[in-house]
């Protein structure tokens, strides 16, 4: 069986710190800790174990709070004096046409 290529890191102080941290409180070695977040980080950016690039596609709820977000915020009282056809007649209110 064919051993895999060792390749040599350079982290940063306090992510090294913080895998040995993690490493020691879970008995596995700092190799093992790494890896098994590096495969969690490829999961969630819609990576494939075998290297190939995905590009991770956003949920939907995170666009819609992306886009109904801010209107969130807003008080009521600035709410109410929004439009209610804006979605219907938005040229007429972006572009001054009729």
């Amino acid at each position: 069986m064919a051993s895999k290529p060792k390749r040599i890191l350079a982290l940063p102080s306090s992510v090294l710190a913080t895998a040995e941290t993690l490493a020691r409180n879970e008995r596995r070695s700092v190799e093992a800790v790494l890896s098994t977040a590096l495969r969690a980080y490829a999961k969630t950016m819609g990576g494939r174990r075998n290297g190939t690039r995905n590009r991770a596609r956003p949920a939907a709820k995170d666009l819609w709070e992306t886009i109904a977000g801010p209107f969130e915020r807003l008080p009521s009282s600035v709410l109410r004096k929004l439009p209610r056809d804006a979605a219907r007649n938005h040229d007429r209110y972006i572009y001054g046409r009729p």
